[in-house]
């Protein structure tokens, strides 16, 4: 699964397109067939209100999103006539029809898609560029925004990472495997985490915890169909809550057992060896 959400729309670089205008996409109607789209921690939680907040598995790591799609949320996020319907828009949804583009080893640079940004000659635009090739003044808090949302992306599919590590993520099973791999947090599972657990996620941010409270309260968005789990087996004995630091300690507290003393023969000879 690519995490891509704008795969069907292509994107140029604004040079080679820099004397034609642009506008916001006249509907958004196309957002209803978007399976999915990525968010930035400083979203997280006011997107929560009003969208439901999982976690995509793809090929390069997973990846905190908001699913769109019809048919996967109870309310569709678009109505019949292309209208956002919903209080808050994710940044990547509001900075259409431009995104970030991040080539490796290179500077960051904005790229639109003509098919839904770059204005017919009869209809009214704003330009591009100045008439020095530079990006318009009104472009530049869009740019820091998209900077913005691809940094507070990267912070939340740390936390994510944290939260698979903990074993407290489970398998959306409503969801066709055509379109992905998602996980949510499993209540039981974060419920029955032992303690050194939970200090991992708190550790030096609450990051992973305001995740949990996002995929927690915003699953009632999700039809019932697409929220049922596909949980792991639950460790319910706090006796049985093994984790890798008392293993090690297991294993460690019986080194001092071992016979570590040198005897009096050879450690090694190279003339009988040889």
């Amino acid at each position: 699964m690519s995490l891509n959400p704008f795969s069907a729309f292509r994107f140029v670089p604004l040079e080679s397109v820099s004397g034609q205008n642009w506008r916001r996409p006249p509907s958004f109607a196309f957002a209803s067939a978007l399976t999915h789209l990525p968010l930035a921690d400083s979203e997280l939680l006011q997107s929560s209100h009003h969208l439901p907040i999982v976690i995509a598995e793809t090929e390069d790591g997973l990846h905190v999103v908001t699913l769109l799609q019809a048919g996967l949320t109870r309310v569709p996020a678009v109505d019949e006539d292309g209208r956002w319907r919903r209080s808050y828009m994710p940044i990547a949804l509001r900075c259409l029809p431009f995104r970030l583009a991040l080539p490796l080893g290179a500077v960051p640079k904005l790229e639109i898609a003509p098919e839904l940004g770059i204005a017919p000659p009869d209809a009214q635009g704003a330009p591009l560029m100045t008439t020095a090739d530079s990006l318009q003044a009104d472009l530049q808090p869009l740019a820091s925004l998209l900077t913005r949302l691809e940094a507070g992306h990267r912070r939340l599919n740390l936390a994510a990472e944290r939260l698979f590590l903990a074993g407290a993520l489970a398998k959306l099973e409503g969801i066709p495997t055509d379109k992905g791999r998602y996980l949510t947090v499993d209540p039981e599972a974060f419920e029955s985490l032992a303690p050194e657990h939970c200090a991992f996620l708190a550790r030096d941010h609450f990051l992973p915890l305001d995740l949990v409270a996002a995929c927690l309260f915003s699953r009632r968005l999700l039809t019932d169909a697409v929220a049922r789990l596909t949980s792991a087996p639950k460790r319910t004995d706090p006796a049985d809550r093994s984790t890798i630091a008392t293993e090690v300690n297991d294993l460690l507290r019986h080194v001092n057992d071992v016979d570590m003393r040198i005897d009096d023969s050879e450690l090694f000879s190279i003339d009988a060896f040889n």
